[in-house]
């Protein structure tokens, strides 16, 4: 990472250390975040944002980012805050950002110093939780961030193969935060400075906590209030029988049924999933034990005018001048200069976390507050011209509307989007296009591009898009592609796509063909890089030999290939565990076995040499030798077999 020429002292950052606080003239921070991060100031970073959101409202917030957990030195470095510790482990579960789909150590991680690994502990909330119970004991503890969001409840974790508890419980925390968390932080904030105690705060929308009695939930005031709580299935009825050894998920014979217990954990998820919704969302209630998980509808949809506020923030937009010398944060390099217009996502992609998270309904910033950012942009020593990223989760769903969702919520039985696109719902593709051009007509832009994906299924809609959708693909291919663009079609088996939630593989077919008409009519030679998903829950080995036979006979070698991780709280996480779909409770196959996961990655790379061996044994096995062998209908040479061990 080059080293940067001018960045902002330190003196603009948040305290990280006890002189920083002298600096400012503090004794005392009034709450401390703890971040498995790197500290970036940047609206793109959870650290930033929740520091600045409580600055804003007059709170002092010290920034203890990545402290050792092997002694208390770190943690303590701060001192004890007067209100509350945060905690989150960051932008990604902590130990997605440690190990591989393959369970297998990585290398590196681009939000600590230089990109090394090494800088977080494996389920860093509850690492650094315990850690500050045993330094500072009774100190109220709030935490954050997706880790904390997807484990609210009881949940599968693929790395111990094994239902764990609510994180609420393994952290010993008081209160979680899920979602996006500004509107509940400032409210749990100003009730904690008026000496409300942090058990007694259990009516912030957006929240989970744990209680031992809910006599309080049938009270005529909160079902007013929240609606009528939901129960889902309890903690115990996802554990196989008591005196039965727990059965791996990777012995598990997908071909026959699972236990019992296993599709309890899908009836669970579904209960859950159905509240996730700003509007029409109720409270659900989870017992583990003695104890129950309570977790309150999420925080109210916000207005453009509240999304500015927070984008609006004096962010340095930099890393703190400490990882200098250290290498920088290589998460920043590639989103220093990009600007979210947007979040929530209408796709509801079964293996996406977006939809527990920021859920299904769209909440875009004005577009002069884009235009504020963009400037921040410009004036940036490091900038050269070029905004990387102008988007969100789906660029193209900035501004789209529907009027349902706005007084009844997201359809609780409906998809947005698929078979095909609601007639209700609106695209806002003339505005959009409005707020890119204006974008990059700004004095100092060069280039504005969108890296962050496309929903092409959306823009070959005639009904939502018209003839709106033609113009937006030609307006793409003229000024916000840098020569290549993302898109996800993951899959060409109907069977598949369908389980994943995604579109058909014929609609990326004729968004490739228009998006290459309109560069080539912009005089550019530009592509799309397609993503594929390997051993994604309904892939059979034989879905995936099609997929290696297409790209044989398209002369393609995809770029991206990523082999599925189950995370927590996602569909596709259910069904691979419990081998039941959610959504229609019948079985669903998955590849389970580590052998088979990576022999389905190793069919999509079967131009790789080092692959040939792994896919050779795939295919005899598969009853498919006819695809070893010379010419143009064989998908690798005669050779010997290799194969990976458990």
């Amino acid at each position: 990472m080059a080293k940067l020429n001018s960045m902002p002292g330190r003196d603009k950052f948040l305290p990280v250390c006890q002189k920083d606080m002298e600096a400012k003239g503090w004794e005392q921070c009034d709450f401390i975040l703890v971040s498995g991060d790197g500290y970036v100031d940047h609206p793109s970073f959870a650290n930033g944002v929740i520091s600045r959101v409580l600055e804003s409202a007059g709170f002092r917030v010290g920034i203890l980012a990545q402290p050792g957990w092997e002694d208390t030195k770190d943690i303590e470095r701060l001192g004890k805050p007067l209100y509350a510790f945060l905690v989150s482990a960051g932008n990604l579960d902590s130990m997605l950002h440690a190990y591989t789909s393959s369970k297998l150590p990585r290398s590196d991680d681009p939000y600590s110093p230089g990109g090394k690994a090494g800088f977080r502990p494996n389920r860093a909330t509850i690492v650094y939780c315990n850690l500050i119970r045993r330094t500072f004991g009774k100190i109220p503890i709030i935490i954050g961030g997706i880790e904390a969001s997807q484990r609210r409840f009881c949940h599968y974790d693929y790395w111990e193969d094994k239902i764990r508890r609510s994180i609420l419980l393994d952290s010993n925390a008081d209160l979680l935060v899920f979602g996006m968390g500004e509107q509940q932080i400032l409210e749990i904030a100003s009730r904690l400075k008026n000496n409300e105690k942090i058990h007694t705060i259990t009516d912030v929308r957006g929240t989970a906590y744990i209680k031992k009695d809910i006599g309080f939930l049938s009270s005529s005031e909160y079902i007013n209030r929240f609606g009528e709580p939901q129960f889902t299935l309890s903690y115990e009825e996802l554990l196989p029988p008591k005196n039965t050894p727990p059965q791996r998920v990777q012995e598990h014979n997908p071909k026959g049924t699972p236990p019992q217990y296993r599709k309890n954990y899908a009836i669970a998820f579904k209960k859950i999933y159905d509240e996730q919704d700003p509007v029409r969302g109720r409270p659900v209630v989870q017992a583990c034990g003695a104890l129950y998980i309570v977790q309150l509808p999420p925080a109210a949809l916000q207005s453009p005018e509240q999304l500015d506020a927070w984008y609006d923030l004096p962010y340095t937009r930099y890393y703190h001048p400490d990882y200098e010398a250290l290498g920088g944060i290589p998460a920043w390099e590639t989103t220093q200069h990009t600007i979210v217009t947007h979040r929530g996502c209408l796709g509801s992609c079964s293996f996406c976390a977006l939809t527990m998270h920021q859920g299904r309904i769209i909440q875009s910033r004005s577009v002069e507050s884009i235009l504020r950012e963009a400037k921040k942009i410009v004036e940036m020593p490091s900038f050269r011209g070029y905004i990387s990223d102008v988007g969100g989760p789906t660029a193209n769903m900035y501004a789209n509307a529907c009027p349902v969702q706005q007084s009844k919520g997201a359809c609780l039985k409906k998809d947005c989007l698929l078979p095909r696109m609601c007639p209700k719902l609106e695209q806002h593709l003339a505005k959009q296009m409005e707020m890119l051009e204006s974008v990059r007509n700004l004095p100092g832009i060069k280039k504005a591009f969108i890296s962050s994906g496309i929903r092409y299924d959306m823009l070959l809609d005639t009904q939502s898009a018209g003839q709106l959708g033609e113009k937006y693909i030609e307006n793409l291919a003229q000024h916000h592609t840098s020569g290549r663009l993302k898109v996800a079609p993951e899959h060409i088996s109907p069977a598949v796509l369908q389980q994943m939630h995604k579109p058909k593989f014929e609609e990326y077919l004729k968004f490739q063909e228009k998006f290459e008409a309109a560069s080539k009519k912009a005089g550019k030679d530009q592509y799309l890089i397609a993503y594929f998903v390997s051993s994604h829950p309904g892939c059979t080995i034989e879905e995936q030999i099609r997929l290696a036979e297409y790209f044989r006979q398209s002369n393609w070698s995809p770029e991206q290939v990523q082999d599925f991780v189950p995370t927590p709280m996602t569909p596709s996480t259910v069904m691979f565990y419990s081998g039941y779909d959610p959504w229609t409770l019948k079985q669903v196959y998955t590849p389970t076995t580590m052998r088979e996961k990576r022999r389905q990655r190793a069919l999509l790379q079967f131009k790789k040499p080092e692959m040939q061996g792994r896919v050779r044994k795939a295919l005899r096995e598969a009853g498919r030798s006819d695809l070893i062998g010379h010419g143009p209908k064989k998908l690798v040479p005669p050779g010997p077999e290799e194969d990976w061990q458990e």
